[in-house]
């Protein structure tokens, strides 16, 4: 009678943790396109990503993504450069477009920095601007001293490479 019991109580233990497991780890597959309102062209490179969560995706050439995101009601954030930031919520279907609103600014006013976009009259930096072209054919070993000479106020240094070495 009582091993009856010890097997019953282990055999519901078993049955809620598998239950408890298969719950925890689901999630949906999202596809999609994103569009220029205007042109109806696709964009390439927008990021795509699921308000409160962390993971993310860019669309590819042909505007397309796919995304997985945890089961239930899913809201997606989208944002590129030139164009309003937005967010719509995903349909059952798990397949969405979206159409992007180009922004009315003056491209030449915004500025890309290492941390996102900002307008060119809030910068407190200097900004300069060297052509691809003009660095590309140069034989450096870096970077930093193809940009040596052709952007006002940038010092390079170069040092030895060996740990601890003093700066010159």
């Amino acid at each position: 009678m009582y091993f009856k019991h010890i097997l019953k109580f282990t055999c519901l233990l078993l049955l809620i943790a598998l239950c408890h497991n298969q719950a925890i780890g689901q999630t949906k597959s999202i596809t999609g396109v994103v569009v220029s309102d205007s042109a109806n062209a696709p964009l390439e490179g927008v990021t795509i990503s699921v308000k409160g969560g962390v993971s993310s995706v860019t669309t590819d050439k042909n505007g397309r993504f796919t995304l997985n995101a945890p089961l239930g009601k899913t809201i997606l954030v989208y944002s590129y450069v030139g164009y309003e930031r937005g967010d719509v919520e995903v349909p059952e279907s798990g397949e969405i477009s979206i159409s992007m609103k180009k922004l009315d600014l003056k491209m030449d006013e915004i500025v890309v920095v290492g941390y996102g976009t900002q307008k060119r009259s809030k910068l407190t930096g200097a900004v300069a601007k060297v052509d691809p072209e003009e660095v590309q054919d140069i034989p450096v070993a870096n970077i930093a001293a193809a940009l040596r000479g052709r952007v006002a106020g940038l010092g390079v240094t170069q040092v030895s490479g060996r740990p601890g070495a003093a700066l010159r």
